[in-house]
């Protein structure tokens, strides 16, 4: 809305043009009602502020009085309290009516010289109080206590003397002569139960002020100053707020003044006439605040009015004049004195000063005018001009001088000032224009460099664009290299046709920059090491002429091609805080005007300097970007690395799947038919994705234990148990020659003897062998050799050692019963124990099931029992150890999912993940299927198989020659588990032997009919 406001005054008074005179008495009646309202305002604001101190100034001394006159009372209470507290006459109790109390000549004399106590009395723990009342002639007091006409003092004791508790009551005249007398014989007052009783006895030895209350005798509110004489009696003075009340109703400051003073708890202790309007009830003492009206009350205390009264509020507050102060009496009472009038009533002379000022700012106007008028018609032909000049220029039109001349000596130098503004305003439109060609061409040089990829085309882009800002024939782009030179990079010299390194076909011929001498001290000789090493920019105007730096070799290079170099400009490469990576030099500044050669001006220095910080910040990041590339990828291959070396039995497996797996990719990448023609990497973030993730595919080997991956035996843990076994039969045949020499002995045939134990030999022989042909797992254990196995497992043989010591920790607690010393234990030849049992890890397999991997029908994570072992119908492992090696996928997920891969490479997990699935749903770990397989992971699948088919260096399987691999390929093919098209353009592109040619030995290479395959 402002937007459009603004457009539409813009518009409208665009077309709207008038005279110079006119113009001219407009702005002189302008600015004499400005000046005239300002003088006014100003006056008026003058007064106001005087009055407004003057009021403030009254309220302050108001103020003062007002805490004068309280202070006063308070303290001089305080100190006849102080006194009375050390006069001996007050240690006495009262007896009877009092009369005879000797402190009575004191309170009369105190009561006397003190207009404003109401009285003073005595009073002790045990219930006994003497008082005696002023009534100083009020109508009130004598009536409140039914006391005779011409009472002066009214004397109050009560006291036990008399055998009961009774209450006195004594009417005295001026003379102190009794007036009148009566008894109270059951009061109720208790004077040890009174606040100012129980506050003076706490408060031993100080005098104490009570907040306002309600006098007990007088039904009216007061104030009491109190001091305990021991802590048993105490003596208080009464302070009506009476007489307060009146001093306040009696100041006047003006008319409307209000006047308010109100205690720590906001109590009205007294409020002028003024002030008691804006009660809702005229009884304003000891009233609370929140008695006062609504607005009223908002306005004293500073908080928002409710809606109701905001109205009033707002009135008040833009009317109205507000003083307060705190201050802390005697005897520590907080009081606030507040006082507020209508500022109107201290401003009602502002209205006869108004109406001076307009009449005199009417007569000034009209004298002026004429003087205007004339003054106008001679100025306003000169200015015209002036205006026509100024419009030029607005239009950049810098044609064109004022010849007009003034008698008017400012507007003389006003016509020569506008001469030389618009000359300097032309001069610097022109190096704007000129400066901001060259900034834009510095922003999309930055740009362009900062998705440039190629490092030739980068340090080319750098230098022609330098050569472009700043007019250079020629230049040279140096990065520090190893050994501490300053290597050449590309040159570049458009006279000369010269042009080497980045991206043209020449190489560079020309030898580094040394950036340190013979004697390793810096190189300062050569202009480029020295700004190199002073971290600063060289300008050199005549390289001829110059003293300080060599230049014998580009005189030579001149020399040998015909060529005069001048001027130089030699900027370093350097980042914020970072070391200097290279130097930038330009030759030959050319002008811009004739093309002859000139110096380097301090403001293409500037360009140049800005161009070089910006290239030096993409060198630097392309190289460390680089740099963190070579490392990500060293990282990986270590990775791999280690786990081929782990086992002799993964081989070269994780080097040697990223090369196979790469070469289907790019043959993929080719088709332009087929299911695979729609397949490409989008970019070269997800081709990288590829190659880590191959190189990355059996990651989760680090976690496979050892034993089980090259568990080439049936008996095989950390060794081969086989071993054990033979040591157990070695025991049974030392057994049997044992069993023939105790038979020899006894007298037994000794040809029966000796065949026998032949025969045991044989046997025992016999099924060690079979045994150990058990544990090579190539054969099908069919049930005869289970029935043969069981058999054998029952044979016995003795233990006559502890079993039960040099244990692990694990061992131990598989314990089934504990060694006898002596005992001799009949062992099975073969056994499952309970030690055998490995227990499963419950938390990973959790893990496991979230990610809907498929775990295996067992409880146990090992089951090493001898004979559960022997037993592994195909192959070595058992179906734990078999999930074992499977696991190593479900590792790699979860190993690569905690990486935080960069954007584009977040699906390596999947692909990877994947290359032991099928496409009919039968692999693992999720037991995937055909249409939830992506290409990449069908590349992996096949690239895994055939590595394996073909690995040589597997100590437990012999390589299958080229022709076998391709054939089993093709039966996986065929029975739907991995990808068809896959495999023909694996076979069709020749990868296969490709991979064979690079990998595989040569009498593993025979010739592989693809024609049967691939029709």
């Amino acid at each position: 809305m402002k937007k459009f406001i603004k457009r539409f005054l813009m518009n409208s008074f665009s077309k709207f043009h008038i005279k110079f005179q006119i113009s001219l008495l407009v702005l002189i009646f302008i600015l004499l009602s400005i000046s005239t309202i300002t003088t006014l305002f100003a006056v008026l604001s003058i007064n106001k502020n005087v009055s407004t101190q003057k009021a403030e100034q009254l309220f302050a001394e108001t103020g003062h009085s007002i805490e004068m006159k309280l202070n006063n009372q308070f303290e001089k209470a305080i100190q006849l309290a102080g006194l009375m507290a050390v006069v001996p006459d007050f240690e006495s109790e009262p007896i009877g009516n009092g009369l005879d109390y000797p402190g009575i000549p004191f309170i009369i004399e105190a009561l006397d010289g003190n207009s404003y106590f109401y009285s003073i009395y005595s009073g002790s723990v045990y219930g006994n109080f003497f008082q005696i009342i002023k009534t100083s002639g009020s109508s009130q007091i004598i009536s409140t206590h039914n006391a005779p006409g011409g009472t002066a003092y009214i004397q109050r004791s009560i006291n036990t003397s008399s055998g009961e508790r009774l209450e006195y009551w004594t009417y005295l005249d001026k003379e102190l002569q009794i007036i009148d007398s009566e008894i109270n014989r059951s009061p109720e007052y208790r004077p040890e139960q009174r606040p100012w009783f129980i506050s003076a006895v706490e408060n031993s030895g100080n005098t104490i002020m009570t907040p306002p209350y309600i006098f007990n005798s007088l039904k009216k509110p007061g104030i009491t100053a109190a001091e305990a004489l021991d802590e048993k009696t105490v003596i208080g003075i009464d302070i009506t707020l009476a007489d307060l009340k009146a001093f306040v109703d009696s100041i006047n400051i003006s008319p409307n003044t209000a006047i308010l003073l109100l205690d720590e708890n906001s109590k009205v202790l007294a409020a002028n006439p003024v002030m008691s309007l804006w009660f809702e009830n005229r009884e304003t003492i000891l009233s609370p605040l929140e008695n006062m009206k609504p607005a009223e009350r908002a306005f004293i205390t500073g908080t928002s009015g409710a809606n109701e009264y905001s109205r009033e509020l707002k009135k008040l507050l833009a009317n109205n004049l507000l003083w307060s102060t705190p201050w802390v009496t005697p005897g520590q009472q907080h009081y606030s004195l507040i006082i507020t009038a209508p500022a109107s009533d201290f401003l009602q002379h502002q209205k006869i000063i108004q109406r001076r000022i307009i009449i005199i700012a009417a007569i000034i106007f009209v004298l002026v005018l004429p003087l205007v008028i004339f003054a106008s018609m001679y100025l306003s032909r000169f200015l015209e001009h002036l205006a026509e000049d100024a419009e030029r220029i607005q239009h950049f039109n810098f044609d064109g001088d004022i010849e007009e001349h003034s008698l008017i000596i400012e507007f003389e130098e006003l016509a020569e000032a506008f001469r030389i503004m618009k000359k300097a305003i032309a001069a610097k439109t022109r190096a704007l224009e000129w400066a901001l060609a060259k900034l834009e061409r510095i922003i999309e040089l930055g740009i362009a460099m900062s998705v440039e990829q190629n490092p030739d085309k980068l340090v080319d882009m750098i230098l022609r664009g330098a050569k472009e800002i700043s007019g250079a024939d020629g230049g040279s782009l140096y990065l520090r290299g190893e050994n501490e030179i300053l290597e050449f990079k590309i040159v570049l010299n458009d006279s000369l046709g010269f042009a080497q390194g980045g991206v043209e076909p020449q190489p560079i011929t020309m030898p580094p920059v040394q950036l340190y001498t013979k004697k390793n001290e810096a190189n300062f000789h050569n202009v480029v090491s020295a700004a190199f090493h002073r971290a600063e920019t060289i300008v050199v105007d005549d390289a001829y002429k110059d003293p300080v730096y060599d230049f014998s070799g580009t005189k030579k290079f001149d020399k040998l091609n015909g060529y005069r170099s001048i001027s130089f400009l030699t900027v370093p490469l350097k980042l914020q805080g970072s070391d200097i990576i290279g130097a930038l030099q330009l030759i030959n500044c050319k002008s811009e005007e004739d093309g002859s050669i000139i110096p380097f001006s301090k403001d293409i220095q500037s360009f140049i300097e800005a161009l070089s910080s910006l290239a030096a910040a993409i060198l630097y990041n392309r190289n460390l970007l680089d740099s963190q590339d070579a490392l990500f990828e060293s990282l990986i291959q270590l990775t791999a690395s280690a786990i081929d070396t782990k086992s002799p039995y993964t081989g070269g497996h994780c080097a040697r799947v990223p090369v196979l797996a790469a070469m289907l990719a790019d043959e993929a990448e080719k088709a332009d038919n087929g299911p695979l023609k729609s397949f490409r990497f989008n970019s070269a973030i997800e081709r990288k994705a590829f190659q880590v993730g191959a190189w990355l595919h059996d990651a989760g080997k680090m976690t496979t234990p050892e034993f089980v991956v090259d568990k080439a035996v049936k008996l095989e843990t950390i060794h081969n148990r086989i071993h054990e076994v033979r040591t157990r039969f070695e025991v049974l045949l030392r057994d049997a020659r044992l069993r023939e020499k105790d038979e020899l002995l006894t007298g037994a045939d000794p040809y029966k003897a000796a065949e026998k134990l032949k025969n045991e030999e044989a046997q025992l022989h016999s099924d060690f062998e079979f045994i150990a042909r058990c544990n090579n797992g190539e054969e099908i254990f069919s049930p005869e050799y289970k029935e043969r196995l069981l058999r054998i497992s029952r044979k016995e043989w003795l233990s006559h050692f502890n079993h039960t010591i040099g244990l692990s920790r694990d061992e131990a607690e598989h314990i089934e019963k504990p060694f006898i010393m002596g005992e001799t234990i009949a062992e099975k030849l073969l056994s499952d124990k309970a030690f055998h049992i490995i227990p499963d890890k419950q938390e990973i397999n959790k893990k496991y099931r979230e990610r809907g991997f498929i775990l295996p029908e067992t409880d146990y994570l090992y089951n090493r029992g001898e004979i559960y072992n022997l037993m592994i119908s195909t192959g070595t492992l058992t179906k734990e150890e078999r999930f074992k090696i499977n696991e190593h996928i479900m590792q790699t997920i979860l190993m690569l999912e905690e990486l935080p891969f960069p954007a584009g490479m977040s699906n390596i997990p999947e692909f990877v993940g994947a290359h032991h699935e099928t496409l009919t749903g039968t692999g693992y770990p999720r037991g995937l299927k055909g249409e939830q397989l992506s290409i990449p992971s069908r590349i992996m699948t096949i690239a895994d198989i055939f590595e394996a088919l073909t690995a040589a260096d597997r100590p437990y399987k012999a390589a299958n020659t080229l022709s076998e691999a391709v054939e089993i390929l093709y039966n996986y093919s065929c029975a739907g588990q991995i990808d068809s098209d896959l495999f023909k353009l694996f076979l069709s592109s020749g990868s296969y032997l490709k991979y064979a040619e690079k990998f595989l030995s040569p009498k593993q290479i025979d010739h592989v009919d693809i024609a049967k395959y691939l029709s």
